[in-house]
């Protein structure tokens, strides 16, 4: 969202659940599923895959496509390297093809290496504390945020339906004043099934909705989930 300034519209997701026969799992208190992924829609058309997880081999990697390049960081020796490659009929002439170099944060380089997350533990504190000193939105103001709780409250109810339909995730535009100018995109402000219906309108959401968790998950649960 940062990097090309869009916000998801829609939401795919998949779960890969508890592994019974895994030692690692089972010798543990640990009883959540094994990864998940997401697949969100932005609303430039991009789409971006989110895996995250228990999953062996742990590292943060992060691979950025567009039109005219990609962008990695590395995933052998310094994982903090970053990658670009640029196609040989797009580049400038005398430009390399790909280019490995370890970048520097343009602010606080020094404290956000000493930091979680590749810094962004840092920068995530910074950002908010100046936004009280200075009076000013951060660019991850509320309803961005909220964009991004609704790409896991939705992936969730994808996941329940075996990722088979998009579910949308878009929150509404504000108007001037900044504030929201309706609640479409909040599933649990009302229970009309045109503010949490898939992406891809279907006949009888409420009802295939209400079907599809009977049948998975028993009556009982179904109802305990407001269906």
């Amino acid at each position: 969202m940062v990097i090309t300034d869009t916000r998801p519209v829609s939401v795919s997701a998949f779960v890969a659940p508890y592994d019974y026969d895994d030692p690692h799992q089972t010798g543990t208190a640990k009883r959540t599923d094994i990864a998940g992924a997401l697949m969100l829609r932005m609303d430039n058309g991009a789409i971006v895959k989110a895996l995250q997880g228990h999953l062996r081999g742990h590292g943060n990697f992060v691979r950025i496509h567009g039109n005219r390049g990609l962008m990695e960081n590395c995933r052998h020796g310094d994982k903090s390297c970053l990658r670009v490659w640029r196609e040989p009929w797009e580049k400038n002439p005398g430009e390399p093809v790909e280019t490995v170099y370890k970048p520097d944060f343009p602010l606080h380089h020094d404290l956000a290496t000493k930091a979680g997350h590749g810094g962004g533990d840092f920068f995530t504190t910074f950002h908010f504390a100046e936004a009280i000193r200075a009076g000013r939105q951060p660019y991850l103001d509320v309803y961005r945020g909220l964009a991004m709780t609704l790409c896991g409250i939705q992936g969730w109810r994808s996941a329940l339906a075996g990722g088979a339909r998009p579910w949308r995730c878009r929150t509404s535009a504000r108007n001037r004043s900044g504030r929201s100018t309706s609640t479409m995109g909040s599933p649990w402000i009302h229970r009309s099934p045109a503010m949490c219906r898939p992406a891809s309108w279907g006949i009888s959401v409420r009802r295939s909705r209400r079907w599809r968790f009977r049948a998975r998950y028993g009556a009982n649960r179904a109802i305990g989930m407001n269906l």
